[in-house]
């Protein structure tokens, strides 16, 4: 009898595990065929101008968050900055005394594209991402840097942000930036693309700062992190089966010129994997 529930037991074991293992070879195939899909968009010239900032890559990245960073796992779509600070807020465990609406210095709540918040852990601290997105096509200026700037502004300015263990970065996402915002992102003594980051008198512990960051730089940063398990699993995504991905998981807002293969992206392709045409 011993020997059957034992054996028994076994199979579970191993059928748990199995399935633990196909979910998760499935999840890193997935992001794996997104980063190419990610990449046809940004990329290819003639789909970047197909793709839309607001009606298609707003709405595939709020279900792949993953592609900003692993540590996040709330978010708001949007939402103005006094919804914002709800959130920070809800995060430190307070509530909102001061019900004022969060405005920028000339009078507007904004509007946050995204907003990814990670809870602190034992060694950690809470952390917030704010991403504003443009569509790969469009070549930003400073125009768009004082855009998000003064959404980091507003959160310097309001004391109700305040909080010695939290840390605030705003990303401005483009395809392509003016030369004048590429010398502002890359000065002596600074990150590169880390356009602000004030010192808070008030919050000598607290961060908060502005990066513009490219696309490409978030898809390499992104197959970084996933090189070790595609190096196990040998998997290269074609470019068909990244639309493959887009039809199944995005096809409610995916623009169908994009899921059609045109003839110089199948030689490109063929010519990277050593295949006759």
């Amino acid at each position: 009898r011993h020997t059957r529930y034992w054996r028994d037991w076994s199979s579970d074991g191993v059928l748990f595990r199995s399935s633990r293992l196909i979910s998760a070879t499935t999840n890193v195939t997935n992001r794996l065929e997104f980063l190419r899909a990610l990449e046809l968009m940004v990329f290819d010239p003639e789909a970047n101008q197909l793709v839309k900032e607001r009606e298609h890559l707003h709405k595939m990245l709020e279900s792949e968050l993953w592609v900003f960073g692993e540590q996040y796992n709330h978010m708001l779509s949007e939402r103005g900055l006094t919804a914002a600070l709800d959130r920070h807020l809800e995060l430190l465990g307070k509530a909102r005394a001061d019900k004022s609406v969060v405005r920028r210095l000339d009078g507007s709540s904004g509007r946050l594209d995204l907003m990814l918040s990670g809870a602190a852990t034992e060694y950690d601290r809470n952390r917030h991402l704010v991403v504003e997105l443009k569509a790969p096509g469009l070549v930003v200026d400073l125009s768009e840097a004082d855009q998000i700037d003064s959404y980091a502004a507003a959160v310097v300015q309001d004391a109700r942000f305040a909080d010695s263990n939290t840390e605030w970065d705003f990303w401005l996402v483009t395809g392509e930036m003016s030369d004048r915002l590429r010398q502002r992102a890359s000065q002596k003594n600074r990150a590169r693309g880390l356009l602000f980051e004030p010192d808070l008198a008030g919050a000598p512990h607290a961060k908060v700062r502005v990066w513009v960051r490219t696309w490409g730089e978030i898809v390499e940063d992104a197959k970084r992190r996933l090189s070790y398990f595609q190096d196990q699993l040998q998997h290269d995504p074609s470019f068909d089966e990244a639309r493959d991905y887009l039809r199944r998981h995005h096809g409610n807002v995916i623009p169908e010129a994009l899921l059609v293969v045109n003839k110089d992206e199948r030689e490109g392709e063929a010519v990277l994997k050593g295949v006759p045409d």
